[in-house]
């Protein structure tokens, strides 16, 4: 069986590892973590980099660092994992599903800009909702399995509205939009080092800040907004969100072969492409360079062609659940024609690319074709 999203390891893992064991550097203090947030910072220029425990909690940072507060409105897709939702709900605020473009896959930018002319009015620089009166603080725009959402159009969009930006490029690291690194467009940028990601800590995420003054003050709220100095003084609420010297050892040496993981990705792509031309897959926009960490395509026969992949030893698996159909989530506002995230979740399926299943090429599916 070929696994769906297994890490690869390349070598020096082991040795980075047992480091930071012989030296003591385990929790978060060790120079593992501000060699990763340099490392990162460099390759994706961005002016910030905030290393923490999970992209989740990069994801509360950011939009607590984009003033979102209880109340207030966040725009985020309607087909992503349910942690860009819930992070939202971390806030007090609540989000609006926007349905994500039949080719693209990602949010829907024409259909968000028909939303806000009917629905959006514009007070002292801000978004307001015409009915209901609540601020639409922020918005998230997720470059949905790895693939480059057009976040220079979202941004400016948003930005004409008084809205925030936030990118959720949870998986997309070495990701590229018109030779910028996804994450660096938006006000703060999410990385996640999960271990289905490109480059894995075991755990931990990645908050990209274009403003330093904002990388101050949320590395403050991470830290339990602790004072300098041993007399255990905070002076606001904080969070324990910091990600340990193990996590950043273990994600350092992966990130030295991070081009290399990026081929084979993208010929794990190219050959499910041959082999599943019939499908419908999600167009690269112009000026993307993805990463292919995510392998996805629609197909009508789902059913059918699930048994025929798993019974040729690929762990294939659907996509996710739209948030409108998730318990929580099931009475927000909806931004949407043809619900095009509930056809993906039906008919679509997620081949494996597990980086060490291929090293030898790609193997022969003539028992699905």
């Amino acid at each position: 069986m070929i696994p769906h999203s297994e890490p690869y390891f390349s070598g020096n893992e082991f040795a980075a590892l047992s480091h930071c064991i012989d030296t003591g550097w385990v929790s978060s203090a060790g120079p593992a973590v501000v060699e990763l947030s340099t490392a990162i910072k460099e390759l994706t220029q961005s002016p910030g980099v905030l290393a923490l425990n999970s992209g989740t909690s990069a994801l509360h940072l950011a939009l607590i660092g984009c003033g979102v507060q209880a109340g207030d409105y966040v725009v985020i897709p309607d087909f992503t994992f349910i942690a860009t939702a819930n992070a939202v709900k971390y806030c007090g605020a609540e989000p609006i599903l926007l349905d994500v473009h039949p080719q693209t896959w990602q949010s829907d930018i024409g259909l968000w800009i028909e939303w806000l002319n009917e629905n959006g009015v514009k007070k002292e620089g801000k978004c307001f909702h015409k009915k209901t009166g609540r601020c639409i603080r922020a918005s998230i725009l997720v470059h949905a399995l790895g693939y480059p959402a057009d976040a220079f159009k979202w941004a400016t969009v948003c930005k004409e509205w008084g809205i925030e930006t936030v990118e959720d490029a949870a998986g997309a690291l070495g990701s590229m939009l018109q030779n910028k690194a996804c994450g660096t467009i938006g006000r703060f940028g999410v990385i996640s080092l999960n271990g289905n990601k490109i480059i894995t800590g075991g755990s931990g995420g990645l908050l990209l800040c274009r403003d330093i003054n904002d990388l101050s003050y949320l590395h403050h709220l991470s830290t339990q907004a602790r004072l300098e100095g041993d007399l255990y003084e905070h002076d606001a609420v904080g969070f324990n969100y910091r990600m340990n010297n193990l996590t950043a050892a273990l994600a350092l040496a992966q990130l030295e072969t991070l081009n290399y993981r990026i081929e084979i990705k993208k010929k794990i792509y190219q050959g499910y492409r041959s082999y599943f031309s019939q499908g419908i897959w999600p167009e690269i926009i112009p000026s993307a360079q993805p990463n292919y960490w995510m392998v996805a395509f629609i197909n009508p026969d789902k059913e059918e062609l699930f048994q025929k992949c798993k019974s040729a030893g690929l762990e294939v698996r659907t996509l996710w659940k739209p948030l409108h159909l998730q318990v929580p989530y099931q009475n927000c506002e909806r931004i949407n024609k043809i619900s095009f995230a509930e056809k993906i979740w039906k008919q679509g399926i997620s081949l494996p690319t597990s980086i060490g299943s291929f090293m030898d090429g790609f193997p022969s599916l003539s028992a699905i074709i």
